[in-house]
Formats: C-alpha cells, structure tokens, sequence
C-alpha cells in the first residue's frame, strides 16, 4: 500500500493530469525522467542530465518519509518555522 502511495505521488509531481508524456511539450517540468522499476531501462526522458535544484524532490522525499515512519490517521500541526518557506512549496499553513 505504501509503494501505490508514493508512486502515486510521484505521478502527480512529474506529469500533468489528463496527459500523456509523449512529446517534450507535454511534459511542464524542465526536466524528468521515467524509468522502469524492474529493469531500469529508461522509457522517458528530456534534459535527462541537466543539473536542477531538487525541488519537487523535496516534496516526494517528504512524502516517502511520512509514510514510512508516521502513521497515516495521525494529525500534524504546522509550526511557524515551517509554514512560508521560499523555494519548494507544499503551502503549509500555521496551524
């Protein structure tokens, strides 16, 4: 169930809703990357080895550790020192 969870997520991040990653104007992001899990044959890339900042990385990595290490009916609330953040964004609020 976490495996569906982060791919899931991972979906989301890296391609638009309704879309299909068949040619570079699809795709939103600067830069992206799909490879196959049991091979690790590449099935889409574009700008594949330019060097970004991680962002929606982040994001992803956030999400893979919630739900490894926290339970998923748990309440979190949002402190003053990680609500605004620039770069990266999840639109945390406080409270």
């Amino acid at each position: 169930m976490k495996k569906l969870i982060v791919l899931l997520l991972a979906f989301i991040f890296l391609f638009p809703f309704g879309a299909a990653a068949e040619t570079d104007s699809v795709v939103s992001a600067q830069s992206a990357v799909v490879i196959e899990a049991s091979s690790g044959r590449v099935l889409y890339q574009k700008n594949a080895h330019i060097q970004l900042p991680m962002a929606s990385t982040t994001k992803i990595m956030t999400a893979i550790l919630a739900i490894e290490n926290c339970r998923l009916d748990e309440t979190v609330t949002v402190g003053k020192n990680a609500s605004g953040i620039e770069g990266s964004s999840i639109w945390l609020s406080v409270g």
